[in-house]
């Protein structure tokens, strides 16, 4: 977005400023319904600027662009994710790890598809043979266990989100 607004010596932002902007200022351009994904994502989020125009404008002014300033400056707390532990130095396979993002995220109808197969009795002889005391419920009512088991460094805690990874993935 800085190099954008800055008009950089650059053939990327030349095209920008020609194709979209076409001359005019990046804050008032409109959003055309064929652009890109990326440049849809880049132009909403001019408007999060008004809320770090500060940090903005200290950007602007510096030789140097720091995309993380301005990352924390912009970041919600409300788009973190509580269940951001089951991934962290998961060694499951990248296939399972995306089916369970997909589906903590309630992106994904498996939920009803784990019910039907007894995922509880699956997860149960897992939880079984890693010697935990737990007697799993519903995935909704499940998740914040799993959440809470899936914090910490130990082998237990890999092994429980590796077989949770993997089990949601083979259903």
């Amino acid at each position: 977005m800085e190099v954008v607004c800055k008009k950089s010596d650059n053939l990327w932002v030349k095209w920008i400023h020609t194709y979209y902007l076409k001359g005019g200022n990046v804050m008032e351009a409109d959003i055309n319904n064929n652009s890109s994904w990326i440049i849809k994502n880049v132009m909403k989020r001019r408007y999060n600027i008004s809320f770090v125009q500060q940090v903005w404008d200290k950007m602007l002014q510096m030789p140097k662009f720091s995309i993380k300033e301005m990352y924390t400056e912009m970041i919600d707390d409300n788009t973190r994710v509580q269940w951001k532990s089951l991934f962290m130095c998961n060694r499951a396979r990248t296939r399972a790890l995306l089916t369970l993002w997909l589906i903590c995220d309630g992106k994904l109808a498996t939920k009803d598809r784990m019910c039907k197969f007894e995922l509880n009795s699956i997860r149960e002889e897992i939880v079984k043979w890693m010697e935990v005391v737990h007697k799993p419920r519903e995935w909704n009512e499940e998740l914040p266990w799993i959440i809470r088991s899936a914090k910490g460094k130990g082998w237990k805690t890999s092994m429980m989100k590796l077989t949770i990874t993997e089990t949601v993935y083979g259903i």
